[in-house]
């Protein structure tokens, strides 16, 4: 969910913890993103495939920032991916 919970398939809208200064936002079938005016990118969701892409294969329930990403102009997901 981003909102710190283990629930899925909220009927109405969450707030995602860590969204200042969000200027682009990607959405997939089970993980999300987003990437800040800093340059950084920041996942949550499923993460079974490491596509979260902080060298685990947890799943994320809260905004998981990426290392090594510093200067992201656009985001892309996938099914199974991520990309910055």
């Amino acid at each position: 969910m981003g909102d710190g919970t283990e629930r899925g398939g909220a009927l109405t809208p969450v707030r995602v913890s860590g969204r200042r200064g969000v200027v682009e936002v990607a959405t997939g079938a089970n993980h999300n993103g987003v990437a800040k005016n800093d340059g950084s990118v920041w996942w949550w969701g499923y993460n079974d495939y490491g596509q979260i892409g902080d060298g685990s294969r947890a799943d994320r329930n809260r905004p998981t920032r990426v290392s090594g990403i510093s200067q992201a102009v656009s985001l892309g997901l996938a099914y199974r991916s991520s990309c910055a």
